[in-house]
């Protein structure tokens, strides 16, 4: 439910923002939501897959959830400050980098001052899903999607993609503050828990698990915002938005079947006994869902131009012509999903590490060379080809595993 309503909330602002501001104003609004994520990420990976693992096993040890949530917030929080500082400092600069112009260097020392909000946020939601408390982490949740739509569209009305801008960053603010207000009658988590100094061997355990966190969170946003830069500096913000727009219909209904592997697939692996039960778990869910991958993309293909009237505006017709590659990919990614998923909880954390690198190489050398040649739909096919690449390693990977 939470899923879904977050899902119809982003596509309600994608929806005002197509229409208002075109294609040019959805690839700008998205290269700043990438942005922001990524500061976000960068912030709190030391801490973040650690601390939902160790406040789950540390919910009845009061002094161990004091050490741990105090050195989860203060490392989060000088994180994000340092980030803040180097934003404020060099605004100019990056807002070139982030835009192609300059004209958005208050939205970036924003972002900056903005960006320990969003990290406190996501280190309480965090707690939250330790502590299993998911009545209050869906309230968080949606509360903090409300918001920043809210404020998005409020802005936007008075000072279009400028305001948005401006509206998202502001509702990360009012979305920590309402975090803290639901956790603050979570029980089991009281203030005095983050008064504490940095526990150093707390700190430790928890920085153990960095570079998973920027591989599994970081790494695609920030290709993706490498690329979409690219084709915003070699044609226009316009191309951006197109090539958005189709990746905002594929994560859509892709939605329903990442789910699944999530809640179904990556259980049942992980708790597979025997090779042969784990073979049986790969061969079940792969008659099941790579059908229902190969239908929704047909469905979708054959009413691509209502879809993208419905989701948009009719100035993103002009992408549908490279609506078939785009879904080609999908289905590669689903199958790419699912034998990732089997090397995450199966193999070693180094082979995990090398097939993420491929994966990313491609991308990221594909999209460059295909963008610079193929225009926007250049990285349309670059999405292909590291699928492509991925499903030549990976299943040499799955294959040991199996076998």
């Amino acid at each position: 439910m939470q899923t879904v309503l977050k899902l119809a909330l982003s596509f309600a602002l994608v929806k005002i923002i197509a229409v208002s501001t075109g294609p040019a104003g959805l690839g700008l609004f998205n290269q700043f939501q990438t942005f922001i994520s990524v500061l976000a990420i960068f912030a709190t990976a030391p801490v973040s897959i650690g601390l939902v693992k160790y406040t789950a096993e540390c919910k009845e040890n009061d002094a161990a959830k004091a050490a741990l949530f105090s050195t989860a917030v203060w490392c989060g929080l000088a994180t994000s400050a340092v980030c803040g500082l180097l934003l404020e400092v060099f605004a100019t600069p990056i807002s070139q980098l982030v835009f192609r112009s300059e004209q958005y260097s208050f939205i970036i020392q924003l972002a900056g001052a903005s960006n320990a909000f969003a990290v406190l946020n996501a280190l309480l939601t965090s707690i939250l899903n330790g502590e299993r408390d998911f009545k209050r982490l869906m309230l968080a949740n949606v509360w903090s999607n409300l918001l920043a739509v809210g404020f998005s569209v409020l802005l936007m009305h008075a000072n279009g993609i400028y305001g948005a801008m401006l509206g998202y960053a502001l509702g990360q603010c009012f979305a920590c503050a309402v975090t803290v207000l639901i956790t603050r009658y979570a029980p089991g988590i009281r203030a005095r828990h983050f008064i504490q100094r940095i526990d150093w061997p707390v700190m430790r355990r928890l920085s153990s698990y960095t570079v998973t966190s920027l591989f599994t969170s970081a790494a695609v946003p920030i290709v993706e915002f490498m690329l979409r830069n690219r084709i915003a500096e070699k044609y226009s913000w316009v191309d951006a938005g197109y090539w958005q727009g189709l990746a905002k219909i594929s994560d859509a209904y892709l939605l329903v079947i990442n789910t699944f592997l999530g809640m179904y697939f990556l259980p049942s692996i992980a708790a597979a006994t025997t090779r042969a039960a784990l073979r049986n778990v790969v061969v079940e869910s792969a008659q099941l869902i790579l059908p229902v991958a190969a239908v929704f993309a047909l469905g979708i293909y054959l009413c691509r131009s209502e879809v993208l009237l419905l989701l948009f505006s009719p100035a993103f017709l002009a992408a549908r012509e490279h609506f078939g590659a785009q879904l080609f990919g999908d289905v590669l990614r689903v199958i790419s999903g699912m034998i990732g998923y089997l090397i995450i909880v199966r193999a070693t954390r180094t082979t995990y590490m090398l097939t993420e690198v491929a994966f990313l190489a491609a991308y990221l050398v594909g999209g460059y060379t295909l963008i610079d040649r193929f225009g926007w739909a250049g990285a349309v096919y670059a999405f292909v080809l590291c699928h492509i690449v991925y499903l030549m390693i990976g299943p040499i990977v799955a294959w040991r595993i199996l076998r």
